[in-house]
């Protein structure tokens, strides 16, 4: 069963799965006509959606996906070509926080990218902890080749591949297709169909699991993956004596 909570979104779509006892937000990015470019407004509910979902405890996973062909175009540069530097500084902070959010949350964040992923939408794909592609996926940060400078957006490439691709793709502007993505690990599996659906079918796995676990696993997740192998395995002798 689909119940919707978006009544008061416009460039945000919220749903619910109802998946037996658990639930599946799915987030969706809402602007088709503009290539789901992020500006202040999808951000700033995009964020909102964010919270809200961490605030609800039926809430098991969550599915972030598109509407149309592209899933985001990267930031949107028309929205401030007249407008004030403080303006400027305020969407990049909003932009700051959603990126990093999906990894601070205690519940999965699946995305489903079926199409373009571009320089801030890159990054937005793969601040995801599991990535879907659909067969029109491509991953790329067109930032340097066409005069912008991409602070924001090479986290993710250095977090989700080899020194070397990371540093070709934000400096070439060159595009990762799906199978070249899955051959890297960029991305977790390539849907035979609809990306959203494969999503939604692996985000319902962790209706069945213990939420508390599951939390507890992915903040040591976090902790541990920029660890050397000895700090980490202290601390996950640290967490262990704790929980019990």
């Amino acid at each position: 069963m689909t119940r919707s909570t978006s009544e008061g979104h416009n460039t945000v779509l919220v749903e619910d799965e109802e998946i037996g006892s658990g639930r599946v937000r799915v987030i969706s990015l809402n602007r088709p006509a503009k290539r789901n470019a992020l500006d202040t407004q999808l951000l700033t509910e995009l964020r909102e959606a964010y919270t809200a979902a961490a605030a609800d405890a039926a809430v098991r996973a969550i599915v972030l996906k598109a509407c149309g062909p592209v899933f985001c175009a990267g930031g949107d540069t028309s929205e401030f070509r007249t407008g004030p530097t403080e303006a400027v500084i305020d969407r990049a902070r909003i932009m700051a926080d959603v990126l990093a959010c999906p990894s601070t949350l205690a519940v999965p964040v699946v995305a489903a990218v079926h199409g373009p992923a571009l320089g801030a939408g890159a990054a937005l794909a793969l601040s995801a902890d599991l990535v879907v592609a659909g067969e029109a996926f491509s991953l790329g940060y067109p930032e340097l080749p066409n005069g912008a400078y991409p602070p924001l957006v090479m986290p993710s490439a250095l977090a989700h591949m080899n020194r070397n691709l990371a540093f070709e793709l934000v400096t070439t502007g060159r595009r990762l297709g799906a199978d070249e993505a899955l051959a890297y690990g960029v991305v977790n599996r390539i849907a035979d169909q609809r990306a959203d659906m494969e999503a939604l079918a692996l985000a319902a796995a962790y209706t069945r699991f213990d939420a508390s676990l599951v939390a507890a696993t992915k903040r040591l997740f976090y902790r541990q993956v920029s660890l050397p192998t000895d700090v980490a395995l202290r601390e996950g002798l640290h967490d262990l004596i704790a929980r019990r």
